[in-house]
């Protein structure tokens, strides 16, 4: 049995006076905005769309007026002032890990940003360090990298059909 596809205003997102009378969903949108989750998909999660059948063809739509309402953005910004630091960035460098690795393995990401992403990833993992003048120093013998490489054969190898 299929319900009804919904389909959701743009302007209503929009409006202060429905933002207050829906707000657990609205709270809902600003914490994870808080968190850095892009719109579109913060818009998804908190509204739970694809759950409630939501139309998603103007996401886009909706995702922008939630960015301009004044009830939205005023809690965003002091979400923002109010949170800390640690949960919003993780200082073991974990938050920084994930971002470049999910960057890393984008289809959409250029070639350029994902080159870029695996000299941060290999920093954090100190692989590749800085030196004085700003040149990358590689911390690994070649005999690691051999290892390595042979290590991913075998990988490969017991993991084709």
């Amino acid at each position: 049995m299929k319900s009804e596809i919904l389909t959701l205003d743009p302007c209503d997102f929009a409006d202060p006076a429905y933002a207050e009378r829906f707000s657990p969903a609205f709270t809902r949108y600003v914490e994870l905005k808080v968190n850095g989750v892009p719109s579109e998909h913060a818009c998804i999660q908190a509204f739970k769309m694809i759950a409630n059948r939501i139309d998603m063809s103007n996401l886009s739509s909706l995702a922008l007026a939630l960015d301009t309402n004044p009830w939205v953005t005023a809690r965003v910004e002091q979400g923002i002032l109010n949170a800390d630091p640690e949960d919003l960035w993780q200082s073991d460098g974990s938050h920084a890990l994930h971002a470049l690795l999910a960057m890393l393995k984008h289809p959409n990401v250029r070639d350029t940003v994902k080159l870029q992403a695996i000299d941060r990833l290999n920093l954090l993992r100190g692989i590749m360090k800085i030196g004085e003048n700003g040149s990358i120093l590689i911390d690994t013998a070649l005999s690691d990298f051999d290892k390595l490489v042979k290590k991913q054969k075998s990988t490969d190898n017991g993991t084709k059909h």
